[in-house]
């Protein structure tokens, strides 16, 4: 059943990803079997996605494949189940929690296509897992005792987005099940960050969010010029989204010819020039690689994870709410004895659902979401010039803090 979802693009680190590549957003859930997955540097389609095997090689730079288990004579995992397994993966691909690494997803699917097998082996789906508390415990014992924490998070993961996935593997209680099955899996490690490393940690996130926020005002200005001259050089919105930039029309970087000039392209030089001109060079090159435009964009990724960082550190969420939290969900009340209580509100699915739990947290939390609200919606305010960008009433009033680059 084709569904219609507000899917994102692909979040994959590669040069060969843009809006405009034919792989960057599917037209219908789940993808038509024929829609290209992979297209590499020269535009072949590397892997499609009804394919047994996806061959992510162009994207990893190195052998990386991520098969389905349903390939040739000796395939482990049955067609449907395969098919249902390729939809997860590409949940993960174009999901509102993307991967940004190929390996990423290849160990993802690994680990979920186990449980596959097993399911496979058996006759059923793993839509029906949770029915079969027999076949649960075969899973358990045929997993290898250090995958056993991977698959549990990422089940927890898939169990969240049940609705948008519409199947469910296994629920609340095939969790817990799994869970008191699965072989001890004993590593030796401190059990605690000792306190010199954690207090560094603190020291350089906080000095890296005030810097940022000194500057937020330049950093505004200068990601609305620079959204700007793209969109004047694409020939407007519309176009910039759908088609890219060439890099021959790009406004940062190396002199256009004459031709382009008369066309109405405008371009402004070496982006550091730029950067210099609206006060932030000192900021990226202090800390960012590289004086591009690129780092513009690694500049605000690095502001998203540092704030991601402090705030679990001082409020104990796990990294899965974290990624929940969205502008807004900062406040400080009032207990009984008058003294102001700081909390942060995000969902959770630990022992039980709840879309609007509260984590009590230090003050100084504030900071980084002040920082991490700043480039959240800087990016909303590109991603609603995006046509094709199809976003809900609470991510336009509330976007989510774990923001993706919808800058172009």
């Amino acid at each position: 059943m084709t569904r219609d979802l507000a899917l994102s693009g692909l979040k994959i680190d590669s040069p060969m990803i843009t809006p405009g590549t034919a792989n960057f957003r599917p037209p219908s859930w789940p993808p038509p079997p024929d829609f290209p997955v992979v297209i590499d540097a020269e535009g072949v389609v590397a892997c499609a996605y009804g394919d047994a095997v996806w061959n992510l090689a162009p994207w990893a730079g190195k052998t990386c494949s991520v098969p389905f288990g349903d390939g040739g004579r000796g395939a482990t995992v049955s067609s449907k189940n395969a098919d249902l397994l390729r939809q997860i993966a590409a949940w993960w691909l174009w999901g509102p929690a993307a991967v940004q690494s190929a390996v990423t997803l290849k160990v993802r699917v690994a680990q979920i296509r186990q449980l596959a097998a097993v399911c496979s082996e058996q006759g059923i789906l793993i839509s029906e897992l949770r029915r079969f508390p027999s076949v649960i415990d075969t899973v358990a014992a045929q997993t290898r005792k250090s995958d056993g924490l991977l698959m549990l998070g990422l089940l927890h993961r898939l169990l969240a987005h049940r609705e948008a996935l519409s199947f469910t593997i296994l629920d609340e209680e095939g969790l817990r099940r799994l869970a008191g099955k699965l072989p001890e899996h004993k590593r030796v490690q401190t059990a605690y960050i000792p306190p010199r490393i954690w207090t560094y940690q603190l020291i350089r996130l906080r000095e890296f969010l005030d810097d940022y926020l000194s500057h937020k005002d330049q950093v505004l200005a200068c990601f609305t010029f620079c959204l700007n001259a793209y969109r004047v050089n694409a020939g407007g919105w519309v176009a910039l989204f759908d088609k890219g930039l060439d890099r021959s029309c790009r406004p940062f970087g190396t002199a256009a010819s004459t031709g382009a000039r008369v066309d109405g392209r405008r371009y402004h030089g070496p982006f550091r020039n730029t950067a210099k001109r609206f006060g932030i060079d000192g900021l990226i090159q202090r800390w960012t690689v590289g004086d591009s435009i690129a780092g513009l964009a690694e500049l605000l990724n690095m502001v998203r994870d540092a704030g991601m960082a402090y705030a679990l550190n001082f409020s104990l969420m796990r990294v899965d709410e974290g990624a929940q939290l969205r502008t807004g969900c900062y406040t400080v009340e009032e207990d009984a004895l008058n003294q102001d209580v700081h909390l942060l509100a995000s969902a959770t699915t630990k022992t039980q659902e709840d879309p609007d739990a509260r984590w009590i947290c230090s003050p100084s939390v504030s900071f980084a979401i002040d920082a991490m609200t700043h480039v959240a919606q800087m990016r909303l305010g590109a991603a609603g010039h995006n046509p094709r960008r199809r976003l809900s009433a609470q991510d336009r009033a509330y976007p989510r803090l774990w923001s993706y680059g919808e800058e172009p």
